[in-house]
């Protein structure tokens, strides 16, 4: 069975087109050799609508992208070496969606499958077998315009070894098995191939030893930082940065979502940081300063407009910008801290020699030799890192600092002692995969050391197989490797982690041959001042005999709660015994038997639990590596960082306010932390007059923590790194290094880490998921329709189980992106898929569901408002509104919908109601462990959706006194497209059954709703209790406890959130049920009887000057007026807004002007300014009102449009004027220009210029 539902595959039409001509090819040996510059396309087969054609001795498809197709070469055949160069030459539009390349194998229209690299961030197997749909992620990948990528693929006893870019990916079970067919080339973008060579026939040994062999070849440059070896004492410290071996400079904003770029160079002598087009980047340095000078010689190279790019310094009082608008001004973070000052024109190319100057409460910028600026500072006092800023491309030379300032908690320079290392386990855990990967040549190899020595052990070097590997040079089946801690203390343990891509090339030939050779690698190690410890490795195919699961920390970090799990009893493919005995509890070295609570040594079919008690508590983020051992032998490590177990309800993102109770509504709803930190930092307070704890959202890692982790935001409970799959895991590895070797020095530790992966559940995500603390991944509308959603049986092949890390998931469809057009202030019709928002029903479902198999939180994207929407922007631009932040009737001037306003609500109280619920018995949730206790005993129906079973059912073991039951209805029919309404719930009539464990002697058993919190009294039977529930909607929530402070402390938190809820303000509109909302109209105006008159109805009361031209324009009697491509200031924008219509218009060539007697009887004056925007030079404006300049503007290619809106108060006059610009030739389009009437009324408010 394949890991994902077969429903949840677009079908794509394929057509055959046949020839009957020959293809040209050199033969040798049956080998197929295609000479493109000879060959023809006949006898291949074109799979789907392809442009395919040969051109330069190279195969092209320029089909407009995204369209899947692939041309499959004559030759049939079921086994043989393929391989093949392929890039992608021109950017796809919108996104690294459109791009993919990979091969394709193929039979006939109904059988057929190909392999995809690329297509926003993931590599996919899709295809057809036997006219069925199969659809599976396998792992991460994103292309680069122009590079060529080679592809090869071994075909061999129904399995197929894959290797992309010169690393080996994955051995799959090919879905066709051993059916004769053909192969070829696949893409679903503008693509290039070339070198393309089939060797037919049965694979041999040797051919496979070559194929891995050059993948071995290659070395991967790991993007580590240099480590800060030495720190100068106080005093000056320079860097002319000749050498690039002597920087030491960490990247803190600009890693992350984007892909993988390089922004910090050192070459001709200079440090060079930045783009060539503007985009934000900061480093740092190791350096601190208090009081004192910071200086450097300064060159920026960008193209462009000057005035929109800067450089700059960062002193602790906050980042310096020079040159930003022609100004100087202050910032910490995204806060801007001082007023604009001084003046500063940049001009490229040229060097300045430019000085910051910080003394108690002020700073002065001079450029070479004068004073351009100063001003006071509010951080006066403050000690911190030195850094530097640039929008574009940037170089720095002859840095210099006077004076520094000496780090009190940096670690020391040189390892004092000498570390003696004992290697006391080694453990090679594969990523358990399922369905099409028919082995798991990918995991994590585990080197557990102790420290015997009287010093510090630092990792210096690593070795696999005798491939050095800490070097920063690695084979490429090596993704990274790291130490954990950084340095081992004395009597201490630590972890060595090797990442695998895949296993070594000779044991990949081992297993693809079936050969029965031993697979095992050698593994040496050396700490500065230390031994060389060395083991050997032993790869195996199966998940351990006995694992730890999970370890939840209590709110003191003075007790650990360890789940251990006896895999070969409970997963039938796991070799092992069916018991096992716990014999002993370790953590960080130290055997803790004595003071853990273990209610049983027999570890069977289910989880154990045991609860660590420590004397002294942890501190925040430091590793903690546990490890149980058995009589028999085994031994289960594992190893995370502490940090108190909470489950987190967080609002991820939040727009500028709506309504002034935003903080305050958030939390009333339930949720318990809040990201704010992207938009305004000043919220901060708001939310912290509220409780909540503050999270940040972001992908440039230290950049994110610099900006952000700071005590006047509270707690920071997490940092979320969002989408970082789009980048190489290798270059994730370095950004995080970078953070945590920076924070090191200042004596701090990174904040609670997880990252939010575009594919999580794919052989390539362990990469990125085993280096942070937790994982997230969204939650869609769609994700009702997966197989796996919701079941308890799917537990398994989880992401969080897969690294036994916390679940944080994110859902985004409580919103609906409302269209609408900024010009004629219309609501325009949705697209089919977006007219509602997820509903309440199918929000409870979609949550209790990652709930049920172990989620530790719920975080909701997002409190919005936006004016624009990204992705939703495909027609035209949108209202995207959320959560909250869509409740409101107006909107930036817009009117939202009622309907739309009561779908949103609807939804966003349901999230209350469930946070209720949930917050009840969170601590619970956040350090506790699905088991398998809990079984349906009856449902009617008994079968629900894709015919499985209706109900299920999960219980979640706390510690050794308390179960949480979650039951969820599975009987509903999916219903993703918004026409067709909500998906429908059918109720059931079910008996749950949870076996109570000898060690808990139940004490109370509650039902938690969101309004009531109710004793039960079940059926008992033996150890089993039976709960009913005849009508079972969607979810139901049950307590099982023996601890009556633990039942105590659920009522009281269910009471006061639900005084909570209690108090959420909400309009006076009456609810109305969810089915009559999607079906209301989808068109709107904003106002049904606009108040406006046309200006241009109006008499002109003179043009000037003279020769000045002025054109009417009435509609259809006289002709639209199109502007063409109005586009924003600095920003692409899609195709809708490249053409804009007017009715109603006046045109003003340049150097004519317009005026009209108003004679005061109108109160407001709208109108769309444009130029065309493939203007040459710029075109200034200005509207005067009574003689005094009301607006004044130049328009030019990068700001080509502007709506004004100007109250008029009594005006009498009012004049549009252009200025005559001899380098522009481009009239002036007054679009929609309108008046207001006095005693007329108008909703709208004053929205100035954008």
């Amino acid at each position: 069975m394949y890991h994902c539902s077969m429903k949840s595959f677009r079908y794509v039409l394929v057509t055959l087109l046949w020839a009957v001509a020959s293809v040209c090819w050199s033969a040798e040996n049956d080998n197929a050799r295609y000479d493109f510059a000879t060959a023809s396309l006949s006898r291949w087969a074109i799979v789907g609508p392809g442009d395919w054609k040969i051109e330069a001795g190279k195969l092209h498809q320029t089909h407009p992208p995204y369209v899947e197709t692939a041309a499959a070469a004559p030759h049939v055949f079921h086994e043989g070496v393929v391989s093949f160069d392929a890039s992608v030459p021109v950017s796809a539009p919108g996104s690294p969606r459109q791009h993919g390349i990979g091969f394709v194998r193929f039979v006939d229209g109904r059988n057929y499958w190909w392999v995809r690299f690329g297509d926003y961030g993931g590599i996919a197997l899709k295809g057809r077998v036997n006219n069925e749909s199969v659809h599976v992620h396998l792992g991460t990948c994103t292309l680069e315009k122009g590079r060529v990528y080679p592809i090869r693929f071994a075909l061999r006893d129904g399995q197929a070894l894959v290797s992309f870019d010169g690393k080996l990916q994955f051995v799959l079970a090919d879905p066709l098995g051993d059916r004769p067919g053909r192969v070829g080339c696949y893409t679903l973008a503008n693509a290039v191939f070339e070198n393309l060579v089939i060797r037919p026939g049965r694979v041999t040994r040797s051919q496979l030893e070559d194929f891995v062999a050059a993948d071995s070849q290659h070395g991967a440059a790991h993007p580590t930082p240099t480590f800060v070896t030495e720190l100068p004492e106080e005093g000056n410290f320079m860097q002319d940065f000749s050498s690039p071996s002597d920087v030491r400079w960490w990247n803190a904003g600009a890693v992350g979502r984007g892909g993988e770029r390089q922004y910090v160079h050192v070459r001709d002598g200079g440090l060079w940081i930045g783009r060539d087009r503007p985009e934000d980047v900061r480093i740092m340095s190791a350096i601190r300063i208090g009081e004192g000078t910071v200086s450097a010689r300064v060159r920026l190279s960008g193209d462009g407009e000057p005035h929109h790019h800067w450089f700059g310094f960062v002193v602790p009082a906050g980042s310096v910008c020079i040159g930003r608008e022609n100004r100087c001004r202050i910032y910490d973070g995204r806060r801007a801290v001082s007023p604009p000052f001084g003046k500063f024109k940049i001009e490229s190319g040229q060097d300045y020699d430019v000085r910051i100057e910080v003394s108690e409460g002020r700073i002065a910028i001079v450029v070479d030799g004068d004073e351009i600026g100063a001003v006071k500072h509010e951080n006066a006092g403050r000690v911190g890192q030195v850094g530097l800023l640039a929008n574009v491309m940037t170089r720095f030379d002859d840095f210099r600092i006077d004076p520094c300032v000496p780090y009190d908690t940096a670690p020391a320079a040189t390892v004092s002692g000498s570390p003696r290392m004992q290697v006391i386990q080694v453990l090679y855990r594969p990523d358990d995969t399922d369905g099409i990967e028919a082995y798991p040549i990918h995991g994590t190899v585990s080197v557990f050391l102790r420290n015997e020595g009287d010093g510090p052990a630092r990792l210096e070097e690593l070795f696999l197989d005798d491939a050095p590997l800490h070097a920063g040079q690695s084979p490429l089946h090596v993704v990274w490797s790291r130490q954990r801690p950084w340095e081992i203390a004395p009597g201490e343990i630590g972890e060595v982690q090797v990442r695998l891509r895949s296993l070594p090339p000779k044991q990949i030939v081992a297993m693809f041959t079936g050969s029965t050779e031993a697979a095992r690698s050698g593994i040496r190690l050396r700490h500065v001042n230390g031994n060389m410890a060395s083991a050997g490795v032993a790869y195996r195919s199966t998940l351990p005999p006995v694992q730890i699961n999970f370890i939840g920390f209590s709110d003191d970090l003075r007790a650990l709660y360890v789940y251990v799990q006896n895999n070969a009893a409970v997963y039938h493919d796991v070799p092992g015994k069916r018991t096992y005995h716990i014999d002993s509890v370790e953590v960080n070295g130290r055997d803790v038997t004595a003071r853990s609570r273990i209610p049983q040594r027999v570890i069977s079919d289910d989880v154990l639990p045991i609860v660590v008690l420590i004397d002294e508590p942890l501190e925040e983020g430091t590793d903690v590596f546990v490890r149980v051992g058995t009589t028999e032998g085994e031994i289960a490590p594992h190893g995370v960082r502490a940090f108190p177990s909470r489950l987190l309800l967080q609002m991820t993102q939040v727009s500028w306010p709506t309504r002034p109770d935003m903080m305050e509504d958030i939390r009333n709803h339930g949720f318990n932390a809040v990201h704010f930190s992207t938009k305004r930092p000043e919220w901060g307070a708001s939310a912290l007059e509220q409780g909540l704890w503050h999270g940040i959202y972001g992908g440039s890692f230290l950049g994110d923590v610099m900006r952000y982790d700071h005590p006047e935001h509270g707690i920071t409970v997490g940092l979320w790194l969002d989408e970082v799959d789009k980048a190489s895991p290798e270059y994730n590895f370095g950004a995080l290094d970078w953070m945590e070797t920076f924070l090191r020095v200042q004596g701090r530790r990174a904040p609670f880490h997880y990252n939010g992966l575009v594919r999580a559940r794919t052989s390539g995500a362990p990469n990125y998921s085993v280096l942070t603390d937790g994982i997230c991944r969204a939650q869609q509308m769609k994700d009702l329709d997966e197989a796996e959603t919701g079941r308890a049986g799917a537990l398994r092949y989880m992401e969080h189980r897969q690294v036994r890390r916390p679940s944080l998931p994110y859902y985004r469809d409580a919103e609906i992106p409302v269209p609408f057009s900024p010009l004629t202030r219309e609501v325009l019709d949705p697209a089919p898929s977006r007219r509602r928002c997820i509903s309440p029903r199918e929000e409870r479902f979609l949550q209790y569901s990652n709930f049920l198999q172990g989620a530790k939180g719920a975080y909701h994207w997002a409190y919005s408002c936006y004016p624009k929407a990204g992705f939703y922007e495909i027609h035209s631009p949108v209202l995207r509104l959320g959560n909250g932040g869509g409740v409101v009737p107006v909107v930036y001037d817009y009117a939202v919908p009622e309907h739309v306003r009561r779908m949103i609500m609807a939804t966003w109280d349901e999230i209350g109601r469930i946070n209720t619920e949930i917050a009840s018995v969170g601590p619970l949730l956040a350090r506790g462990d699905v088991c398998y206790r809990a079984r349906v005993v009856r449902a009617s129906p008994s079968r629900g959706r894709e015919d499985d079973s209706s109900v299920e059912v999960s219980a979640t073991l706390v510690g050794d006194d308390s179960i949480v039951l979650i039951v969820l209805n599975q009987n509903f029919t999916y219903r993703p497209k918004s026409s067709q309404g909500p998906s429908r719930f059918d109720p059931v009539d079910v008996t749950v059954g949870v076996k109570v464990p000898k060690w808990l002697q139940v004490k109370s058993v509650l039902r938690i709703a969101a309004d009531e919190v109710t004793e039960l009294r079940p059926n008992r039977q033996g150890d089993e209790l039976f709960l009913d529930f005849p009508a079972l909607d969607v979810s139901e929530l049950v307590l099982v406890t023996s601890n009556a402070s633990v039942a105590a402390r659920t009522r009281e938190r269910h009471a006061e959130q639900r005084a909570r809820f209690a108090a959420i303000r909400r309009d006076d509109f009456t609810q109305i049920a969810w089915s009559e909302m999607y079906h209301a109209p989808v068109t709107y105006r904003w106002h049904e009887s606009d108040p406006y008159v046309s200006l241009s109805d109006l008499r002109p009361k003179q043009v000037r000057p003279d020769a000045a031209a002025l054109r009417r324009n009435e509609g259809a009697g006289g002709g639209n007026i199109s502007v063409l491509r109005i586009e924003p200031a600095g920003g692409r924008m899609p195709e809708y807004q490249r053409r804009v219509t007017f009715e109603k218009a006046l045109v003003l060539e340049p150097g004519g002007s317009v005026g009209f007697d108003l004679d005061g009887g109108y109160t407001y004056f709208d109108c769309i300014l444009a130029v065309d925007p493939e203007i040459d030079g710029g075109l200034k404006v200005k509207v005067e009102l009574d003689g005094k300049t009301a607006f004044d503007r130049t328009f030019s290619a990068r700001a080509p449009a502007a709506r004004v809106r100007l109250k008029l108060d009594g005006v009498r006059k009012l004049f549009v004027m252009t200025g005559a610009d001899p380098n522009s030739s481009a009239p002036l389009v007054v679009g929609h220009p309108r008046l207001l009437p006095v005693g007329k009324q108008d909703e709208a408010t004053d929205l100035g210029v954008y």
